[in-house]
C-alpha cells in the first residue's frame, strides 16, 4: 500500500507505490469524485474532494474504499502543479 507522512519529490517516486498498488489490484476498479471544491487564488489554489471506489484482486476480491482528498496547486509557468497533498481514509458508511 501507499506508504504513510512521507515526503514525494519526484513524479518517480510518486507513482511508485501506485504501481505497487495496482499490481495487487489488477482491475477492475472503479474511482468516483464527489463533493469536489476548488478555490483558487492568484498562482495558488486548494481542491478537497471524497474518492469512492473499490479495487480487484487477482482473485476476485474486492476492496471498497473512501478517501477524502485535499491538494495545494501552484501555479509556474502556466502549469498547475501540486506540490501538498494530503489522503485520508474513512468507512464506506461516513464514520
Amino acid at each position: 500500500m501507499l506508504s504513510r507522512h512521507k515526503k514525494i519529490r519526484s513524479w518517480s517516486a510518486y507513482k511508485k507505490p501506485w504501481e505497487g498498488l495496482f499490481a495487487t489490484y489488477p482491475g477492475p476498479l472503479k474511482n468516483q469524485i464527489s463533493e469536489q471544491a476548488i478555490t483558487v487564488v492568484g498562482s495558488l489554489a486548494y481542491s478537497h474532494c471524497i474518492q469512492s471506489g473499490y479495487f480487484t484482486t487477482k482473485d476476485g476480491s474486492r476492496l471498497d474504499t473512501a478517501v477524502r482528498v485535499t491538494d495545494v496547486l501552484h501555479k509556474v509557468k502556466g502549469k498547475w502543479r501540486i506540490v501538498q497533498e494530503h489522503v485520508s481514509s474513512f468507512r464506506a458508511d461516513g464514520r
